[in-house]
């Protein structure tokens, strides 16, 4: 057996090196991993520690790779001489991406509806209710991925981040300096992302960009963007339980009390929101068919535009905050503006989760720079920046 395992993990780093050795450029991943020895273990001076900490690390092939994207020269060029940012050439959504995002809203809408009222499940699949795709993976396309050996270097420090570079792209994949000279997408989670920050400010004059850590083009791992999205959310719409509109009130409805901390559990706080995002749709759905029920409303068989129109007016009505008011004592319905406010906000955490699942990342694109101005609204700078980063530059 430890043959059979030895045999195994020598073939997977020869499929790793020659990925590395290519053209075409790879991804580069890594993180922390802690597994425990035997209980048994005894107790002496000598013996193995427990609980052994280490760094695992996988490499992937680039999808359409183009070499040229790769000279690093360029994209420090291109960053050293990157002008300020300007909110509509920047950051403000072009046409064609608001009106994708606005009819992927609109058709999550109409699913909510379809979905939870048995008189419109039958419309769920219908081809003139669906949504066009972006920039979609094939159907059935899953990236490769290749694992090295696990080092047991530990990567949650910057010393500790330098080392795992050397160990695990030099020791073990064999590329010497002189070809550690192209940009290598390396995505990780925050905190690994700000030691990797720390390392390039630590070595900013040494000799070489793969010693200065500028081959390292640092990007923020989709889960992580989801995951600081919903905590993001619920930093700002936590509000208190006896206000109403505010999440924790909602929490107590839906008998989810625990969810009100500082950083809940992800799946169980993006099943909750999701839930309660579903019943607020349901219930503009209600208040905007134009009938007493939605049982009349479905006997009178809408058609599909009828279903994106009225879509789209909730949109508008109930998932857009209003202007301030221009009069300083004007009546202000702090309820529904603060509902407004959290269907907006929800319905954007709902589209980049729904687009992740679908692997149509063009979907992610469209409303990337939303996403950085909803950060930066619920005082997440780093990530606000490392965003803002990517729109300037690309």
């Amino acid at each position: 057996m430890k043959s059979l395992i030895e045999s195994t993990a020598n073939y997977c780093l020869e499929d790793a090196r020659a990925l590395a050795h290519g053209p075409d450029g790879f991804l580069y991943n890594y993180n922390n991993t802690d597994f425990s020895t035997s209980i048994y273990v005894e107790q002496r001076s000598s013996a193995p520690a427990k609980v052994q900490s280490g760094t695992y690390t996988i490499i992937y092939p680039l999808r359409n790779p183009n070499p040229a994207a790769l000279n690093l020269s360029v994209i420090l060029l291109r960053a050293q001489n990157a002008s300020d940012l300007d909110f509509n050439r920047d950051l403000c959504p072009s046409l064609e991406q608001s009106r994708s995002s606005h009819h992927h809203f609109c058709s999550y809408t109409i699913h909510v509806l379809c979905h939870y009222k048995k008189n419109f499940r039958s419309r769920l699949d219908e081809p003139a209710l669906a949504s066009p795709s972006r920039r979609a993976l094939p159907d059935g396309y899953k990236t490769p991925q290749l694992p090295i050996k696990l080092c047991t270097i530990k990567e949650s420090s910057i010393k500790g981040n330098l080392a795992v570079h050397v160990e695990t792209l030099v020791n073990q994949l064999h590329l010497t300096y002189a070809q550690l000279t192209k940009a290598v997408l390396s995505i990780h989670d925050q905190a690994t992302q700000a030691l990797n920050h720390g390392a390039k400010a630590i070595r900013a004059f040494d000799i070489n960009p793969f010693l200065r850590c500028q081959i390292f083009q640092l990007g923020i791992g989709l889960f992580h963007l989801c995951l600081n999205l919903s905590w993001a959310i619920l930093n700002v719409h936590r509000g208190h339980v006896n206000h109403e509109g505010t999440l924790v009130h909602l929490f107590v409805i839906i008998e989810k009390t625990r969810l009100g901390g500082q950083h809940p559990d992800y799946h169980s706080l993006l099943s909750a929101l999701m839930q309660i995002l579903d019943g607020l749709l349901l219930d503009a759905w209600r208040i905007e068919c134009g009938y007493s029920t939605l049982a009349e409303y479905a006997a009178s068989n809408p058609t599909a535009t009828q279903l994106r129109t009225t879509a789209a007016k909730i949109l508008y009505n109930h998932g857009t905050p209003n202007r301030p008011p221009t009069a300083p004592d004007a009546p202000v319905d702090t309820v529904r503006e603060n509902t407004q406010r959290l269907i907006h906000d929800l319905i954007y955490l709902c589209e980049v989760t729904r687009a992740i699942s679908a692997g149509d990342f063009g979907r992610v694109e469209d409303i990337l720079t939303t996403l950085s101005m909803m950060f930066c609204g619920a005082g997440s700078k780093k990530i606000t920046q490392r965003k803002s980063c990517i729109s300037r530059t690309t």
